[in-house]
């Protein structure tokens, strides 16, 4: 969700994994990481982004998983 560049992830995981989350830019240059996350609801302040378009990995011991976020 998005409300003033705050952003929630909510990770549907069956178990309490070690997970990363990790931003890139339209180039693929990473903007962004946290890693060792073991909680399921995350907040991130992302106001500071210019306008575009970014992929977000998220990766756990379950795999990994690739979503596109878009700022306008």
């Amino acid at each position: 969700s998005d409300l003033n560049g705050m952003f929630n992830v909510s990770l549907n995981s069956s178990t309490n994994n070690v997970v990363a989350f990790k931003l890139y830019d339209d180039l693929g240059k990473l903007i962004f990481s946290q890693e060792n996350i073991v909680e399921h609801n995350l907040n991130f302040n992302f106001s500071y982004l210019q306008k575009g378009i970014y992929q977000i990995q998220i990766i756990s011991a379950e795999g990994s998983s690739t979503q596109k976020l878009i700022i306008e």
